[in-house]
């Protein structure tokens, strides 16, 4: 368990980043209502976090680039696909590494969100007057606006062997009903880095107060929320993935940031 970094100023506009209330949430996958539950997604455990706030959608091209007008960014990979060049201005930016995304989270006064922030964005709190006990014994939903089966219309996935749009959506293109929290693409689109080093028994080991993992042995990052590539068990609020080093890219990798 170590401290959440602190940040640089602020390079945002109002409402980029929707405030999530401080308090409780169950975090981890539970086999009251997922038979197939993964032993890192797990056990369902207590997590207090604070008060922080995470950007309604993915970092968009346009933003990207004023990082990099501001020269605290660099140039993500020209790959067929990538949207930097051929992506309109609020196309999700794509291709970038974590270190990328980090880089330009601090720049904008943020940070990447850590694990358990951007789970908390996809679920539902516990309730101010519910006691610990009857909170646990709730299990949390299996996505981002509830359990119903994943739509096109809820999540840019691959649904039934079918992908849903051949690459990442406009983020103006993305309903805000498809979380519980009002922040557009959690699932699907792209898969998103988190701030913190990956660990199959993070459930187990971390603090459940802002818990984060910070382990410079330790080169895997998380991603989570899945792509456009995505089957719905991939899109899962607590389904949990890792892509290697912090310099590693792939075109249906993006970010958003959280700011604290």
């Amino acid at each position: 368990m170590h401290q959440v970094p602190a940040v640089a100023a602020p390079h945002w506009a109002a409402g980029d980043y929707p405030v999530i209330p401080g308090g409780r949430y169950v975090r981890g996958c539970s086999a009251a209502n997922y038979k197939s539950c993964a032993a890192a997604e797990g056990p369902p455990t207590l997590t207090w976090l604070s008060q922080f706030g995470l950007s309604y959608s993915e970092i968009t091209v346009s933003k990207y680039k004023d990082c990099v007008t501001a020269k605290s960014c660099t140039t993500p990979a020209d790959i067929s696909g990538g949207t930097y060049k051929a992506g309109g201005p609020t196309m999700p930016v794509n291709a970038v590494t974590w270190q990328q995304c980090r880089d330009y989270c601090r720049w904008a006064g943020g940070d990447l969100p850590t694990e358990a922030q951007w789970a908390r964005a996809g679920s539902v709190p516990c309730a101010p007057n519910a006691t610990d006990v009857a909170c646990l014994k709730i299990a949390p939903q299996l996505y981002p606006w509830g359990n119903d089966a994943p739509t096109c219309t809820k999540a840019n996935a691959t649904l039934a062997g079918k992908v849903c749009t051949n690459g990442p959506r406009d983020t103006q293109l993305l309903p805000a009903t498809s979380s519980v929290t009002g922040h557009e693409g959690l699932a699907g689109n792209l898969s998103e880095w988190v701030l913190d080093a990956y660990s199959t028994t993070a459930l187990k080991d971390l603090s459940p107060y802002d818990p984060y993992l910070a382990d410079p042995a330790n080169s895997n990052r998380g991603v989570r929320g899945g792509s456009w590539l995505s089957a719905p068990k991939d899109l899962r609020t607590h389904q949990r993935l890792y892509f290697g080093t912090p310099t590693l890219f792939r075109q249906q990798y993006g970010c958003r940031c959280a700011i604290r």
